[in-house]
């Protein structure tokens, strides 16, 4: 029975041991998969340059990575490389059956020179180099059967052979001390192997690494863990921990800071501070790639890299910023958290959790809060859990129920009232009281049934925010009975939005910005200052949090946190680069809890995040530099690299600049953007670019210089990275190609001339013309109008003999009858014989030639020509016909014409007819009408 009890003690130790391991505040990690940096899985060693890039020996060939870009450069004979190291400005790297160095040229190409066939080196059969270490001058080159010691002065070597195979070499405290298989821990004096210590634990076990603390050694061995080594006692180190006394190590490095990091083959990376105690354990069962770390590194800002079986990762151990992961589904997402007496309490979508604050141990649940917490509020000594099923008073690890009113967002004060608290519900606003000793419901808010996520009081109103219907101004009775009036602002609703009184400000956020309450307008207004912590690219949450008098705001890759100001009444924003992808934060409902010393828990999905914001505030160095700078026709073609340290003259026809850049920040914790300008094209800094590279499209030819900085969260580099060029002048802008323009230009000048004189005289002459033409066309218009002047005279003299014809006609018409007239009253009188002479003479007159003679000229000066058109056309016409014709011209009708004739109108109508049968007019011709017509 007692074994049987020591078993179920020891299998509860060691599991309470591993589920403390795997619960445990992390470190963040950055995980990088083959896929990423495009290389084979496995990764046996890692070193750093003094230019900060990182060097990776992959079973592909050497790793190269900026913080921006990888590459990989592959050694000649294309086998694993196994070991790696950067000295001065070369990196050495060890694989099978070759070893040596690469260096970068000017143009910022990685270049391989082999020392095997430099120095003529010859090698064991199937010889593969493990590990290279260097000391002062020399470079040490490890095999399973050998150490090459390689003088980078000298450029000489020398070897030391192994009687039995080397298991491992390690630098100490400036010896070089290597592991000889059944044979101890030897040291290197004087290029000469020294036994340094033998102990049975040293013959079946691979001493990995070895580190010293004062005057002890400490041994890091491969299945027995780490032993301390002093004044020739060996004593183990107990860490008190199953999971590590069980590992078998593979790597072992010291760090900055005094601790160590412990890789090892099956079970992950061990992390201990100085005194040997475990600090934290990662594994693939809670943020790293895989279990196998075959190599460990700490670059020069404390991020350890570890070189895994599969794929990469770095701990970014440096920075305040840990993650607990909620490996086995236990806690689900945290909503809330407090502190609350000595204890630590999450309030998730599982129920109420909690640990005693500032521990490791496991959260235990709190029976009676099953289903999903929305918040923890702490209130005159209470601490008050709003639940899906009501308001619970928690005291320890109990839970007492206070009301049931489904759903209790948010716990808010009221002035001058401090034995009341508001509550907002699903279905709108409570009044808790304290009352008897106990906190109790007492009332609901009459009036408004709408769901009250967030609540405010301010300026003796009640603001109540939901993101679908709107936002509320209720005005609500002393006693909190009723409402006494309810208004939906104009603001736009917001998804995701939220509301907060922060500063004695009212302030509403949602994905147009931040807007403040302004009472005097009883409207909100866009604040410019807390707005900055949104645009449309990184917006992910309207939700506002205040924590340890901090404003806290939520997007895309950042958290910011806004503080009043101190020598001014804006506030100061400042942020912590922790993408939404790391801190898994419940979008909408983030929390955020002051911890102690600036150290604050951010809710997740699967746990929290733990942030230091003073660590977060400084970056040590990010100066940019330079990668490479390479240019050519186009883009796509072939690039041609440039030597950077030069001032190269580049062709014309190659004027398509490309420009690679890094700041080397590892850590991922803020953003690094990138501003540039190029002088001599455009004077300005480009807006800031998370880009690390640009490219410059059909430069004009002239002088440049390219200027980039970085900026890694809020802090720019002190210097930017330069590089001057020129691009060289077309050959048609060279100086014989001007040469030849000006004497063309004058050539061509003087023909110019001479053609412009030609011209100019041309076109005098056609002025000249064209001025005699237009004196003519004058002279013409004037001959024309003096003409016209002449027709219109002409035809009034003929109107006017017209009219005199026409009179004169009428006057011997008149004439005529009244001399008719007289003679047939006259003839009448027959027995006066004197009569017949007057008769006789009206005969005269009535048949009087001159008249006709006078009426024919009249009517030839008004009607030109027409006897003579008229004998033209008919020759046989008598001069009496002529006459009849003239009158029959005037339309005078057959008694006018009788009268004019001194005939009867019937011997006139016989003239008309003999006069038709003359012209052969047809019967039903008008002779009138063919008359006027002639």
């Amino acid at each position: 029975m007692k074994n049987k009890y020591f078993i179920i003690l020891l299998f509860t130790l060691v599991f309470g041991v591993s589920q403390l391991m795997l619960s445990q505040e992390l470190p963040l990690v950055s995980n990088f998969s083959s896929d990423v940096y495009n290389a084979e899985k496995q990764n046996w060693d890692i070193t750093q340059s003094e230019d900060k890039k990182i060097y990776i020996a992959n079973n592909k060939g050497l790793l190269t990575y900026d913080g921006e870009r990888w590459g990989l450069h592959i050694v000649p004979n294309e086998s694993i490389i196994r070991s790696v190291k950067a000295y001065g400005n070369r990196v050495y790297t060890g694989s099978y059956m070759e070893f040596g160095y690469w260096q970068t040229n000017a143009k910022g190409n990685l270049h391989y020179t082999s020392l095997v066939d430099k120095l003529k080196i010859s090698l064991i059969e199937d010889e593969e180099f493990w590990n290279i270490l260097q000391l002062d001058k020399w470079v040490l080159f490890q095999s399973l059967n050998r150490i090459y010691i390689y003088d980078t002065q000298a450029e000489i070597f020398k070897i030391i052979d192994a009687s039995e195979s080397i298991r491992n070499m390690v630098l100490l405290d400036g010896t070089i001390y290597f592991q000889k298989q059944n044979s101890g821990l030897f040291k290197l004096e004087n290029g000469v192997e020294k036994l340094y210590l033998d102990h049975e634990i040293l013959h079946d076990d691979v001493v990995v690494n070895m580190f010293k603390k004062e005057e002890t050694i400490w041994l890091v061995l491969q299945n027995k863990g780490i032993y301390q080594f002093k004044d020739q006692n060996i004593l183990k180190l107990n860490t008190f921990n199953q999971e590590f006394d069980r590992s078998s190590f593979y790597s072992a490095i010291a760090l900055k800071n005094g601790g160590f990091a412990l890789g090892t083959i099956s079970n992950g990376v061990f992390i201990l501070d100085e005194l040997g105690k475990i600090t934290h354990h990662l594994s693939r069962n809670n943020v790293i790639n895989n279990n196998t770390v075959l190599a460990l590194f700490e670059d020069k800002n404390q991020n350890i890299w570890l070189g895994l079986d599969n794929g990469l990762s770095s701990v970014h151990n440096s920075i305040s910023t840990q993650a607990y992961k909620d490996v086995y589904g236990k806690l689900g997402s945290v909503y809330a958290a407090a502190i609350y007496g000595d204890n630590l309490y999450l309030g998730t979508n599982q129920g109420l959790f909690f640990r005693p604050n500032n521990s490791q141990d496991e959260f235990e649940f709190i029976e009676g809060t099953q289903g999903q917490v929305w918040t923890l509020n702490v209130h005159n000594n209470s601490l008050f859990c709003g639940h899906n099923t009501g308001t619970f008073i928690v005291n320890e690890n109990q839970v007492q129920k206070i009301s049931d009113v489904q759903g209790t967002w948010v716990f808010k004060t009221i002035e001058d009232h401090p034995e009341w608290l508001l509550q907002g519900n699903y279905s709108g606003l409570y009044i808790l009281e304290y009352k008897n000793q106990q906190w109790q419901l007492r009332n609901k808010v009459k009036g408004f049934n709408i769901s009250s996520r967030f609540v405010e009081l301010y300026n003796n109103k009640v603001f109540v925010n939901h993101e679908y219907k709107g936002l509320y101004t209720l005005e609500i009775d002393s006693l909190f009975h009723q409402m006494k009036s309810v208004k939906i602002d104009s603001l736009k609703k917001g998804h995701n939005s939220g509301l907060i009184t922060y500063n004695d400000q009212l302030l509403y956020a949602d994905k147009d910005g931040v807007f403040k309450y302004n009472s005097t307008s009883n409207t909100f207004v866009k604040d410019s200052i807390y707005s900055l912590s949104y645009d449309a690219s990184q917006y992910i949450s309207g939700k506002l949090v205040v924590s340890d008098n901090k404003l806290w705001t939520f997007s895309t890759d950042y958290i910011n946190y806004f503080t009043p100001g101190k020598l001014s009444t804006d506030a100061q924003k400042s942020s912590v680069k922790l993408p939404q992808s790391l801190r898994h934060s419940v979008t909408g409902y983030e929390s955020v809890l002051n911890l102690s010393n600036n150290r604050f828990l951010i809710g997740s999905t699967d746990g929290y995040t733990i942030v230091s914001v003073e660590d977060n505030e400084t970056v040590t160095d990010n100066d940019v530099r330079l990668q490479k700078v390479t240019y050519g026709r186009l883009e796509n073609d072939e690039m041609q690299a440039v030597d950077l340290n030069s001032a190269p003259e580049i062709p014309f026809n190659h004027n398509n600049i490309q420009f690679l850049y890094s700041a080397f920040d590892f850590s991922k914790e803020k953003t690094v953007e990138y501003q540039y300008k190029l002088d001599g094209f455009h004077e300005h800094w480009s807006s800031w670019s998370k880009m690390p590279q640009k490219y410059f499209e059909n430069l004009p030819y002239g002088n440049y210089q390219f200027q980039v900085r970085s900026k890694i969260g809020n802090t720019v580099s002190k210097l930017p990275a330069t590089f001057s060029f020129t691009i060289m002048r077309p050959w048609y802008a060279s100086n014989i190609a001007i040469a030849s323009y000006i004497i063309l230009f004058a050539l061509l000048s003087y023909i110019t001339n001479n053609l412009y004189k030609r011209h100019y005289q041309k076109q005098q002459q056609a002025i000249l013309l064209q001025n005699q033409k237009e004196i003519e066309l004058k002279e013409y218009e004037k001959e024309q109008e003096l003409m016209k002047f002449r027709n219109e005279k002409l035809k009034e003299e003929i109107e006017t003999k017209n009219r005199e014809l026409a009179v004169s006609t009428m006057s011997l018409i008149k004439r005529n009858e009244f001399l008719s007239k007289i003679k047939k009253e006259l003839t009448s009188v027959k027995e006066i014989k004197s009569i017949k002479a007057v008769v006789k003479t009206i005969d005269n007159n009535l048949n009087n030639e001159d008249d006709w003679e006078f009426f024919k000229e009249a009517f030839n000066n008004a009607d030109k020509d027409f006897f003579k058109r008229l004998k033209e056309k008919h020759p046989a016409l008598t001069p009496n016909d002529l006459k009849l014709c003239a009158y029959l011209r005037l339309n005078l009708s057959s008694k006018e014409i009788a009268a004019l004739l001194n005939i009867s109108t019937r011997s006139t109508e016989v003239k008309r007819y003999r006069l038709r049968k003359k012209m052969n007019l047809p019967h039903e011709a008008s002779l009138n009408s063919y008359i006027l017509e002639i």
